[in-house]
């Protein structure tokens, strides 16, 4: 399992601390170091092949950001959407305790996204209004079937 707000530059860290959104100019080195991140992970504990699986959690907001890791990843990659009312995520940002992302940086995050179409049959969109453990248990026996 890798959390990827735990590799963004201390820069984008400290931007989002001020409540400033990210650019594409500042996501790009944080993507590149998610996929050298899960490429080390699905390398194994002695850099040897053979992983099972491996969870990177980001927020691939847009299409173009999801084909960077795509073409970046050693293997296939699976992305996973949980669909949520703007309202719903509001609730849940305000509640959690988070280093660095003040609530004000949702609705920038929600004009960036870019919800996956027909073109990427390797996203899976779920109802993600249901508790985690509720969204895992439905998407662990269809991730081989995208």
């Amino acid at each position: 399992m890798i959390e990827g707000d735990d590799l963004h530059p201390v820069g984008n860290v400290e931007k989002m601390r001020r409540g400033e959104p990210l650019t594409d100019a500042d996501r790009w080195p944080w993507l590149e170091a998610l996929a050298q991140a899960a490429s080390r992970g699905l390398a194994g504990p002695e850099g040897r092949e053979g992983v099972e699986g491996l969870v990177l959690t980001c927020s691939a907001l847009r299409r173009v950001y999801r084909d960077f890791l795509r073409e970046a990843m050693p293997t296939e990659l699976r992305f996973i959407f949980p669909i949520v009312s703007s309202d719903r995520l509001m609730e849940r940002v305000a509640t959690r305790s988070h280093a660095f992302f003040p609530p004000e940086l949702l609705a920038s995050q929600l004009a960036s996204f870019e919800q996956p179409g027909a073109g990427e049959p390797d996203c899976l969109l779920v109802d993600g209004e249901r508790d985690l453990g509720a969204v895992a248990e439905e998407v662990m026996p269809q991730l081989g079937r995208l």
